[in-house]
C-alpha cells in the first residue's frame, strides 16, 4: 500500500507528464502541415485521396484512359492516304476541347512519317478521328495511333441531335474521270441554328475493311433543317463496298457554335 508520500510523488509525475504531452500535443499540433489536396491522404472530406469534397473531382485525378478500337490508312491516290482511327471516351463527365493526336505509318521496313493534328472529344463520345492527305512515296503496311495530350473538364454535354437521315456511294464522272462519292443528308432536329457541323464517313466492305474515309464541313446549319452533302475522292474506290457510316459530330466548345438570333 502506497504512503502518502508516494501517493503525492506518483501524482505529481502524473501532472508533469500531462503538462509535457500538452505542450507536445499542441506544438505537434501548431507545426503539423494543414490538410492539402496535394499530401497523398484522404483528410479533408474527400471521396477519396486528394479528389472530391473540398479538392478536384476525382474524375479529373483519376480519367480513363481513350479506347482505340482501330486504326487504318487507304490510298486516295499514287503517294497520297487518308489514316482514320475510331476512338471512344470511356468517361461519363470529362471532355476536352483541345486534344493532341498522332497517326505513325510504318512499312515492312520500319517507319514511314509521323502526322499529328488535333480535334476534341465529348463525355462518352465514339467517333472516327480522320487525318487526310497523308503524303508517302512507301504504301502503309501498319498504322498506329495515340494521344499525345488531352486536357479535360467536367462536363456531362448531351450530344445534339444532328443526324445523317440519308447515305449512298456512288461512282460520278468528273473532267472524263471516274470519282467516288457519298451523298448525304443531315436534318438538325433541334431548335438551335448551327455556325458548323462537321461530318465524317467510313466506306466499308463486307468484312469491315475500310475502303475509304472523308471528312466535310456544313456551315450554317438551321434547325429543322435537311442538308445535303457530298464528299469525294479523287479517285473510284477499290473495293465491293458494302456500308457506308456518315456521322456528325459538334464542337460545344466552340463558344460561336450557336448562331444567335
Amino acid at each position: 500500500m502506497f504512503s502518502w508520500r508516494a501517493r503525492r510523488q506518483l501524482l505529481i509525475t502524473i501532472l508533469i507528464l500531462a503538462v509535457f504531452a500538452g505542450v507536445w500535443f499542441w506544438v505537434f499540433q501548431k507545426f503539423l502541415p494543414a490538410p492539402s489536396c496535394m499530401d497523398n491522404k484522404q483528410n479533408q472530406r474527400e471521396f477519396n485521396v486528394d479528389c472530391g469534397g473540398p479538392c478536384g473531382p476525382c474524375e479529373l485525378k483519376h480519367p480513363k484512359a481513350i479506347t482505340t478500337f482501330w486504326a487504318r490508312a487507304v490510298k486516295v491516290r499514287d503517294n497520297v492516304f487518308d489514316a482514320a482511327a475510331l476512338v471512344q471516351n470511356q468517361n461519363e463527365v470529362l471532355s476536352s476541347g483541345h486534344v493532341v493526336y498522332e497517326f505513325a505509318v510504318f512499312d515492312e521496313f520500319g517507319l514511314v512519317t509521323k502526322k499529328t493534328g488535333e480535334t476534341y472529344l465529348l463525355a462518352q463520345e465514339r467517333t472516327p478521328i480522320i487525318e487526310p492527305s497523308i503524303v508517302t512515296s512507301r504504301d502503309p503496311s501498319l498504322v498506329e495511333f495515340r494521344i499525345v495530350s488531352i486536357d479535360w473538364q467536367v462536363r456531362k454535354d448531351i450530344h445534339p441531335n444532328v443526324f445523317a437521315e440519308r447515305r449512298e456511294y456512288k461512282v460520278v464522272a468528273a473532267g472524263g474521270q471516274k470519282q467516288g462519292a457519298v451523298d448525304a443528308s443531315i436534318f438538325n432536329s433541334t431548335p438551335y441554328d448551327y455556325r458548323s457541323v462537321d461530318v465524317y464517313v467510313l466506306v466499308l466492305d463486307k468484312d469491315g475493311n475500310l475502303l475509304g474515309t472523308n471528312r466535310s464541313v456544313l456551315e450554317n446549319v438551321r434547325a429543322g433543317s435537311h442538308n445535303p452533302v457530298r464528299l469525294i475522292w479523287p479517285q473510284e474506290l477499290s473495293g465491293a463496298v458494302a456500308s457506308v457510316e456518315v456521322g456528325t459530330r459538334l464542337n460545344i466548345f466552340d463558344p460561336d457554335l450557336i448562331i444567335k438570333p
